[in-house]
């Protein structure tokens, strides 16, 4: 079979697209999505990227040939060398370090903490008058709780606010930063110099709080996995800096990306009140103490949590690299090309989900979807360890809330924007409203 040309949009000189593509990243990706289908080359700033939106392609890349394929990043300016960035033996021997902590017994036991926590921080949001702010910030403060309590194993909740802001500060200067064409020297950068402050301080912290953490280090934290596992295995290389890096991979895995998911949940029920009638109903249905086998019994929650992250995958993006020559079904990707996979393109393909731009969590329960065309969790080797920890995470702190309040739209959009992770410029103008 001949190889199919891939069509390229070169933009201007030097620069490409950089300037359209920096405007609106995901709108400017959709336009081309839709003149030239699931595959296409772009240039932004000095990158030529592959952006590849039809399953076929994308299979292949992720699974099928993944071998062909490394994850390359600049995020391990953030990240340092963690499970996030590593690849071959050392991101297997990563992710065989972290699964223990996602297996379904233990995730069983914090399924109670989810609770706790959410009432927590629910009750305190509407004390403290916040509520009517950014819905966001009651969402990052519950998850941000959740993530200390049952993986990390380090108490930072004191530092929540910096923390907060120094992820987002962090992360949105490294999606920046990718695409840069002259990257100026820090003096000239204040950007540089704010990520470079944020990064400083927040290795700080954590290289500070680690003795204390270890004196201490519940039976089942990331912690007290990883010391042990030192005890073990004493000539494997387990030092700080590889601690360091895996908090604050599993810190903003953990939370940043999940608290968004709540925040657009929240804003398509506060847009879409018969979906949110619908959803209380099943609810109110569930009186009984959470077990990961009764949560399996929330069929229209599980199909609304699945539209929203078909139509706002947190991880919008994930770029690899072909480490050879490789043939992906009618295209060539050549050594060193660089693909960008995004499943946010993928959830608003028409040709794989019917009235793909419209929010009908039913064709879930009709299971009329494409699931090659639904991969908000990634797919392959490298699908998020995490993905069972974050669905039982959504369901039981939207049971917890859902049973008391609803969502109430207040007319301000929010104004979705790709960073890191998928953002929004304004925040998310959503009250809660105690149900009658």
């Amino acid at each position: 079979m001949n190889s199919r040309a891939i069509p390229f949009e070169k933009g201007q000189f030097l620069i490409g697209n950089l300037l359209t593509y920096s405007k609106d990243r995901l709108g400017f990706l959709l336009a081309l999505q839709k003149k030239h289908d699931g595959v296409f080359k772009v240039k932004i700033g000095p990158k030529n990227v592959i952006v590849l939106s039809d399953p076929k392609y994308v299979k292949n890349v992720m699974q099928t040939s993944h071998k062909s394929f490394v994850k390359k990043t600049n995020f391990d300016l953030f990240f340092g060398k963690s499970l996030f960035t590593t690849n071959g033996n050392e991101w297997k021997r990563q992710r065989k370090l972290l699964m223990p902590l996602m297996n379904l017994k233990y995730l069983e036991t914090c399924l109670g903490v989810f609770e706790s926590i959410s009432n927590e921080n629910i009750d305190k949001f509407i004390k403290e008058n916040k509520n009517g702010d950014d819905l966001r910030i009651l969402f990052s403060k519950i998850t941000f709780d959740i993530i200390l309590k049952t993986v990390i194993g380090i108490d930072y909740t004191k530092n929540y606010e910096f923390l907060d802001q120094a992820i987002t500060k962090l992360t949105h200067f490294v999606t920046k930063d990718k695409y840069r064409i002259f990257p100026l020297p820090e003096f000239l950068d204040s950007e540089k110099r704010e990520f470079n402050l944020a990064l400083e301080t927040l290795n700080n912290l954590i290289y500070s709080s680690l003795d204390t953490a270890k004196a201490s280090a519940e039976d089942f934290s990331f912690i007290a996995q990883l010391l042990e596992f030192k005890k073990q295995n004493p000539d494997e290389n387990i030092n700080e800096e590889f601690i360091r890096d895996n908090i604050v991979t599993v810190m903003f895995a953990g939370y940043e990306t999940t608290a968004m998911t709540f925040s657009f949940i929240a804003e398509m029920l506060s847009k879409h009140p018969e979906v949110q009638e619908e959803l209380i109903s099943e609810v109110s249905l569930f009186d009984k103490s959470f077990t990961v086998e009764n949560l399996k019994k929330t069929p229209f929650l599980d199909a609304v949590i699945n539209e929203v992250m078909r139509l706002y995958p947190a991880g919008w993006a994930f770029t690899r690299v072909a480490n050879s020559d490789v043939k992906v079904d009618d295209i060539e990707i050549k050594k060193g090309e660089i693909v960008l996979v995004s499943p946010f393109l993928l959830g608003r393909n028409e040709k794989f989900h019917k009235e793909a731009e419209l929010f009908e969590p039913k064709r879930f329960i009709e299971d009329s979807v494409n699931r090659d065309a639904y991969i908000p969790f990634g797919m392959g080797p490298r699908t998020c360890s995490g993905a069972n920890f974050a669905i039982l995470e959504l369901k039981v702190v939207l049971i917890t809330l859902l049973r008391e309040y609803k969502f109430e739209y207040c007319g301000a959009e929010c104004e979705v924007d790709a960073r890191a992770t998928l953002f929004s410029k304004n925040g998310f103008n959503i009250k809660l409203i105690r149900k009658s």
